[in-house]
Parts: C-alpha cells; structure tokens; sequence
C-alpha cells in the first residue's frame, strides 16, 4: 500500500483565554462524540480537550477570545 503526506497539519493550543471557532463541511460525529450537521458551527475550548487537530471534514474559522461574564 501506497500512501502519499497531502498535508501537515499542527495542532491548535487552547487556553483558558482562548478557543477555536470550527464549521462542518459535511454530517459527521466529531473526535468527541457529538453530532455535527453540514455548515454547522461550534466552539472548541479548554473544557473539551488542551490540544485540537482539525478533521478532514472541519473547516477552520478563526481562533476567538473567551469574554467573561459578570453577574453585572
């Protein structure tokens, strides 16, 4: 069997501070278990894993800033 590298691809480091924004290109289950609908749009973050590397059927949007809520 043959196998060709098309890509590298490193993983995202997530923070407390920050997250990753992610978008399905197709139906999917993703790495951790939840089910994901063409187009849909999600939040990676600290609570679900410290590191994250995108899926063939993932599409990167941008790595967001958590804001922080007060009871104010």
């Amino acid at each position: 069997m043959n196998e060709e590298v098309l890509e590298t691809r490193k993983a995202f480091i997530l923070t407390d501070k920050k997250c990753v924004h992610l978008r399905a290109l197709k139906d999917m289950v993703d790495v951790y278990g939840k089910e994901r609908r063409a187009g849909s749009e999600w939040l990676i973050g600290i609570q679900n894993t410290e590191t994250h590397i995108l899926d063939v059927n993932e599409e990167f949007v941008k790595v967001v800033d958590i804001t922080s809520l007060t009871h104010r």
